[in-house]
C-alpha cells in the first residue's frame, strides 16, 4: 500500500500496573516500522506503580515513546493532552488494560484510502453512515468552488470525477444509483451498434436514433437551466451537458478496469 504513514500511539493509564505491563509488551510486537511509531504514555494521577512501569519500558522501548503526567483528569481528557503533542500523521488510542495484535495498527491504516482520484469525500460520508453516525449539515457554513475556466479542463475533471466515483462503487456497491450506469451503457451500446453496422446498415441508424434522443435530451436539460438565467446561457449548458456525458462515460470505464489494489481496498 506504498509508504506507510508516521502514527503516534496514545495510552492514558490510572493505576493500571495489573495490565499495563502485558499492554506495552504487545506494542512491541507490531508488525509496523519502528521509526514510524511514537508512543504517548499518560499516567493519570496513579497511585500505584503505574508509574515505575511506564519508566521501565520507555528505558528499553525500541520506539520514540514520550512521559506524561495529570492529575486524575480522566481518560477523555488525558486523551486530549496526549493528542495535543503527538507528531504523528495518525493518531490511534488503546487502553491500559488491552493487549492488541501484532497486526492491530497495520488494519487499522490500510482502512484510509487515500488513492482514490475522487469521490473520497462521498465515500468517507457512506462509511460514517454505514457504522450508524450522524452527518450534519449546516448550511449557514457556505464554501464558494471555483469553476474550471476552460472546455478542457472541464473535460478533465468530468473524466476524473467519474473514475472516483466507480472506485467508490467498487469498493461499496451501495454508491452507485441508476444514473451512474448511464453515460457508460449508452456508450458501450452506440459503439456496439456501430461495429454491427458493418454487418447490417440497419444497425446504423439505430446507433443514429441514439444520438438524435440523446441530442434532444440534452438540448431540453440546457432549456430547463437556461430558463433560470433568461436563456443568455442556453448553448454553454448544453456544451457542458455533452462534455460531461461523454466524458464522464469514459471515466467510468476507466475506473471499472482500476484493479482493487490499485486504491487500497477499504471493506
Amino acid at each position: 500500500m506504498g509508504e506507510l504513514p508516521a502514527v503516534s500511539i496514545i495510552i492514558p493509564a490510572h493505576n493500571e500496573e495489573a495490565t499495563l505491563e502485558r499492554c506495552l509488551a504487545s506494542l512491541e510486537n507490531l508488525d509496523y516500522p519502528s521509526s514510524k511509531l511514537e508512543i504517548i504514555l499518560i499516567n493519570d494521577g496513579s497511585t500505584d506503580g503505574t508509574k515505575k512501569i511506564i519508566e521501565g519500558y520507555i528505558r528499553k522501548s525500541k520506539y520514540n515513546c514520550k512521559y506524561l503526567e495529570t492529575e486524575g483528569v480522566g481518560a477523555p481528557k488525558a486523551r486530549n493532552i496526549g493528542l495535543n503533542s503527538a507528531k504523528g500523521e495518525y493518531v490511534a488510542f488503546t487502553d491500559a488494560d488491552c493487549v492488541v495484535e501484532r497486526d492491530w495498527l497495520m488494519n487499522l491504516v490500510k482502512n484510509f484510502n487515500e488513492k482514490l482520484v475522487n469521490c473520497e469525500d462521498e465515500e468517507l460520508d457512506y462509511r460514517i453512515n454505514e457504522r450508524g453516525y450522524k452527518i450534519l449539515y449546516t448550511p449557514d457554513a457556505k464554501v464558494y468552488h471555483y469553476r474550471r475556466p476552460t472546455w478542457k479542463k472541464f473535460a478533465k475533471m468530468a473524466y476524473s470525477y467519474a473514475v472516483g466515483r466507480m472506485q467508490a462503487i467498487k469498493l461499496h456497491r451501495k454508491m452507485g444509483k441508476w444514473f451512474h450506469y448511464m453515460p457508460p451503457a449508452i456508450i458501450s451500446g452506440i459503439i456496439l451498434l456501430l461495429i454491427l453496422s458493418l454487418l447490417n446498415t440497419v444497425y446504423l441508424w439505430w446507433a443514429l436514433s441514439i444520438l438524435v434522443i440523446g441530442g434532444i435530451g440534452i438540448g431540453l436539460m440546457g432549456l430547463y437551466l437556461g430558463v433560470k438565467t433568461k436563456m443568455s446561457n442556453f448553448l454553454t449548458y448544453c456544451m457542458l451537458i455533452a462534455i460531461w456525458f461523454r466524458c464522464s462515460g469514459f471515466g467510468y470505464f476507466r475506473g471499472l478496469m482500476m484493479r482493487k489494489k490499485e486504491f487500497d481496498i477499504v471493506k
